[in-house]
């Protein structure tokens, strides 16, 4: 990227100020403000700037022409509000927003590229990313024109499979000279594209008919088209976006009827855990307890992914959203909870969706629970007073839920070891600091390669004891042990 932005202006689309971090020794220009990006938009298009990475914002942006020859947009565009946000955490991983994903990734890659006779080369980078497009299912949710795109991209990629750099690098320097060639394919595989009419879910037209009612002074009917929008998410599968309806539902209910507008949210908390809880709370559901590791493993795993490849991105997209970044902390717990399903045991998160407890609860079996507090927004070089009696509260529920039997360890997940003097941990503490993170995500990333091409059970078990992530073995290969900082004289 740097070399082409020594003659062309390159843009960068990142989705936080972390990830505008990674560019930054090679960034000409960062911005993040509506007025600095207007401006930095102005100076492309009057002419060479260089790099220039734009954080967290693209809708309205225009780069025609010589303003942006390279267009590399970097990890999975994230929300852009608190609510777009919140919306984000409760959808994530639904149908919905899969959609919405792929609509604001689609809008993104269309800003380098305004006119017939433009041209701009766009490089998508991001695990999560990745895994959204090689769905083979979500090509009907993108335009006809974007899908022949990447049609020519896969063959071109594939052509470049086990070459270097300068290879990929050779490439660009052909779309960015408009040379002949690449002219005519990418042409031909827009021949006949026809745009088909544009598609609005069942779902989409309740909830705008619910606002409409709503607007007009007709709170019944606002309420019955909100759960018409909730009935037809139901029906179409999506229980995520169902119970996040719901909220909505309780919420068009309330002035009519509040205690119906209570039980919706009950409602909608049993199809999505992360939406706003009842006044009454939501009574906590226990976590069972595990099969044998590498067969629960293997069972979910064989339910969860269609194939190998399928399984080896969502592990690495599971594993890219646990980072020391205090903007993505909600997707952290979330990856957190998930890898204890991938390695085979049961996982909540009983502070999200009930609102006590731990962020994250591994069952391993044999009555032991892992209790898990995500500091992975910390920034301190020690853990404080308030975060580690945090983890004593939590594993003091834990005791009060499981029984004074259960055999509990406490972890946290923070970049130091160290606790602060005036903090007391509880007892045989364990971290995940930031040498172990890297060492598990080394380790699962190995993992999801040895099973890709078989997760049966024997096999599994055989990777699981290899790479000690099995019960036994991942305390002491993949935490810390805490200690305290020493007294001051």
């Amino acid at each position: 990227a740097r070399t082409v932005s020594q003659q062309h202006n390159v843009v960068v689309l990142v989705p936080s100020k972390r990830q505008a971090s990674v560019w930054t020794d090679e960034a000409d220009l960062t911005v993040s403000k509506a007025e600095q990006i207007t401006a930095a938009v102005d100076r492309l298009t009057r002419g060479h700037v260089g790099l220039v990475v734009i954080i967290n914002r693209y809708d309205g942006i225009d780069l025609p022409d010589q303003a942006c020859r390279l267009l590399i947009v970097d990890s999975l565009p994230f929300a852009y509000n608190g609510i777009e946000r919140r919306e984000a955490i409760a959808l994530r991983d639904s149908e919905a927003m899969v959609t919405r994903q792929l609509q604001r990734l689609e809008q993104g890659m269309g800003r380098g590229v305004r006119s017939r006779d433009d041209r701009c080369v766009v490089l998508l980078l991001g695990s999560r990313l990745i895994q959204l497009l090689a769905h083979p299912e979500y090509a009907d949710r993108m335009s006809a024109a974007t899908r022949a795109q990447l049609d020519v991209s896969r063959k071109v990629a594939a052509r470049l499979e086990g070459s270097d750099v300068e290879a990929l690098q050779q490439v660009i320097t052909q779309v960015i000279d408009d040379d002949p060639g690449f002219r005519k394919l990418s042409r031909e595989a827009l021949v006949g594209i026809t745009y088909s009419p544009a598609s609005v879910s069942p779902s989409a037209i309740h909830l705008r008919a619910a606002y409409n009612s709503a607007v007009g002074n007709r709170p019944a009917e606002a309420a019955a088209h909100a759960k018409a929008a909730v009935d037809a998410a139901r029906s179409s599968g999506d229980s995520p976006l169902a119970g996040w309806l719901g909220e909505t539902q309780a919420t068009y209910l309330h002035s009519l009827d509040p205690v119906a507008a209570q039980k919706a949210l009950t409602d909608a908390g049993r199809l999505n855990t992360a939406v706003l809880k009842p006044r009454g709370g939501m009574e906590y559901d226990r976590i069972g307890a595990p099969s044998a590791q590498a067969q629960q493993a293997s069972t979910y795993l064989s339910e969860r992914y269609l194939t190998g490849h399928d399984l080896i991105l969502g592990m690495d997209a599971m594993m890219a959203d646990i980072e020391w970044d205090k903007e993505r902390t909600p997707e952290a717990e979330a990856a957190l909870a998930e890898l204890g399903l991938h390695l085979g045991f049961t996982s909540q998160m009983p502070e999200r969706d009930y609102g006590i407890g731990c962020d994250v609860l591994w069952n391993v079996g044999h009555h032991a629970y892992w209790v898990i507090e995500a500091k992975t927004g910390a920034e301190a070089p020690l853990v404080w007073k308030h975060h580690i009696n945090q983890l004593g509260g939590s594993v003091n529920w834990c005791h009060k839920e499981y029984g004074g039997g259960a055999d509990v360890v406490p972890i946290m997940v923070h970049p130091s070891h160290v606790i602060e003097q005036a903090g007391t941990p509880p007892l045989n503490t364990r971290v995940i600091n930031a040498q172990k993170l890297r060492g598990l995500k080394a380790a699962v990333r190995r993992f999801a390669r040895a099973i890709a091409s078989s997760d049966k059970p024997a096999d599994v078990e055989k990777q699981l004891t290899a790479l000690k992530l099995d019960a036994g073995s991942f305390i002491a290969s993949y935490t810390q042990l805490a200690y305290r900082e020493p007294r001051k004289p």
